[in-house]
């Protein structure tokens, strides 16, 4: 029979329509029968979810499911994709028998591509699972491998689909039963550990926006970035990541201390957004660095820098501000989650050679 083409369907409906408005007609003013109903909520354009596993569909919902394929253009390859897509929905719904159809229509496709043709099997033979074809599922899990032999999901549903089959040939040998309630009991582990784990990503993340939307407030810029992880501890150089205290509602960062005129960094785990830099610079320069043989850099001759990201230009910044009050300056922005300061003895020959090579970039 010829697909109908979408003018044909347009009319189809209007006819349709029509037909229900004289049925209706026949009936006592004000009454509409269950047969209007069931009808009208059979058509196409009136579905509210997915028909049933191996219910009649109306005649117009198998026209547009047939037009939905019938285009000369698609290759092998493209339709086997499409009954792919279409059986994952079914899949999804739990329309199995339906879900079927559809991934046995791409497999008689018999695309180019063996990694379809394997996932095709494969998702036929969880779909039989479900259903309890097991030999069906096992047949589909061996196909699936001569399509793609390394195809791990084919080796696995194979396994549970052989597994079910002994136990229905023989449901009261101990072993198998033994093997059963194992294997049960693992699952359930399994899947408390998972939710267990989804849980902790849950609240991981939860914790994680608090954070974002802490320093989306500050008027705090970061490095734009998608590959950076500004919570991943495992590559940041100081051990550690921004933060929030939940009782005052502060952030602590980590913070990093250049010394280029010697090519030394001083890493700083928790540094308090009120904190000043003096306060902090104290602290590292409480005792000579091992670095420092002539004893240079102390606290009343070094000057701090950033670099202004605006200008790509490195400018100085007073050891009173706190550290909130510096990453707020036009122009500020925080690399890999982690504010950086360079300190350099201002006016020494080290200091004017390396602004001038930073001017020059």
């Amino acid at each position: 029979m010829a697909t109908p083409t979408p003018e044909e369907l347009d009319r189809q409906l209007d006819e349709f329509i029509d037909k229900l408005v004289e049925d209706k007609d026949q009936l006592p003013k004000g009454e509409l029968d269950d047969a209007f109903w069931k009808d009208l909520e059979g058509h196409p354009f009136f579905l509210k979810e997915m028909p049933d596993d191996g219910a009649e569909l109306h005649p117009a919902t198998a026209a547009l499911q047939a037009l939905q394929w019938d285009d000369d253009e698609d290759t092998p390859l493209d339709r086997a994709k499409k009954f792919k897509d279409e059986g994952n929905k079914y899949y999804g719904y739990k329309k199995y028998r339906n879900a079927i159809l559809a991934y046995t229509e791409g497999i008689k496709q018999r695309c180019s591509d063996p990694t379809i043709n394997a996932v095709l099997f494969c998702n036929r033979a969880t779909a039989n699972f479900y259903l309890g074809n097991y030999r069906s599922a096992l047949h589909d899990c061996v196909f699936s491998r001569k399509c793609k032999s390394d195809h791990l999901k084919a080796f696995i549903k194979g396994a549970e689909s052989f597994f079910f089959s002994c136990l229905m040939f023989s449901n009261n040998n101990a072993q198998l039963i033994e093997m059963r309630d194992r294997s049960a009991k693992l699952q359930k582990e399994k899947e408390r550990d998972e939710r267990k784990q989804q849980g902790r990503e849950r609240k991981q993340k939860s914790e994680h926006e608090k954070v974002l939307n802490a320093i989306r407030e500050r008027n705090i810029h970061l490095q734009k970035d998608p590959s950076i992880d500004i919570f991943d501890i495992s590559s940041n150089p100081a051990g550690s990541c921004v933060q929030l205290n939940e009782t005052d509602q502060t952030l602590t960062f980590p913070v990093v201390f250049l010394y280029p005129e010697y090519a030394q960094t001083d890493y700083v785990k928790t540094f308090h957004e009120n904190t000043r830099l003096i306060e902090q610079l104290s602290v590292l320069f409480e005792s000579l660095a091992p670095w420092d043989e002539e004893g240079k850099y102390t606290l009343d001759r070094i000057a701090i820098y950033y670099e202004d990201r605006r200008k790509y230009e490195l400018k100085t910044v007073s050891s009173d501000k706190t550290l909130l009050e510096v990453l707020q300056l036009p122009g500020y922005v925080v690399q890999l989650g982690m504010p950086s300061f360079i300190i350099m003895i201002p006016d020494s020959p080290f200091a004017k050679h390396y602004l001038k090579m930073h001017a020059e970039l």
